[in-house]
């Protein structure tokens, strides 16, 4: 029987020990990677009311009425009056006095939360 020797340096080792140790730092820094990502919270989208009117109409203003259909609809249902409501709502008001309600009353959707913050 014939039996081939071969030295140390002629040996074909698939895995030298450095390349084991740099796959194994390679694992552990994927891993703090993907432990580290976190998601970005979602920010409540501002709606400004900047017209004292109780209409819905394309005319450049935002009223109370046209911010809240914004705020249910999570969507821009006015031409560009307001913006665009998505997810958490918070409606402020960049108009001074007192909005009166007329008909229909004003229906507040529950899809999501929504601030109407009159400051003060």
């Amino acid at each position: 029987m014939f039996v081939q020797r071969f030295s140390r340096s002629q040996r074909c080792d698939r895995f030298h020990p450095q390349s084991r140790l740099f796959a194994l730092l390679l694992a552990l820094l994927a891993g703090l990677g993907l432990a580290t990502f976190q998601a970005r919270p979602a920010y409540a989208a501002g709606i400004t009311v900047d017209s004292a009117a109780d209409t819905v109409a394309t005319d450049g203003a935002c009223t109370l009425r046209e911010a809240i259909n914004n705020a249910n609809a999570d969507a821009d249902t006015t031409s560009g009056d307001c913006a665009a409501g998505a997810g958490d709502d918070t409606i402020t008001f960049g108009v001074s006095g007192t909005i009166v309600s007329g008909a229909p009353q004003y229906i507040i959707e529950n899809n999501g939360k929504l601030t109407i913050d009159g400051g003060g």
